[in-house]
């Protein structure tokens, strides 16, 4: 996700996301250690980067 969907992503130049709602989301998801939740927060950002990427 992040080398994905972060502004400072490794492949963001590709992806074009630039919404600090996603790098929040993101980082938060990177240090919960509870699965299902960390799974669920996922689910959320690519929902949230394919309606952008729908939208542009």
């Amino acid at each position: 996700m992040y080398t994905f969907y972060h502004t400072n992503g490794y492949y963001n130049v590709r992806t074009g996301i630039n919404d600090p709602e996603i790098d929040k989301m993101i980082e938060e998801a990177r240090s919960i250690t509870d699965v299902p939740q960390r799974e669920a927060l996922y689910r959320q950002i690519a929902e949230r980067a394919m309606d952008q990427a729908s939208s542009s």
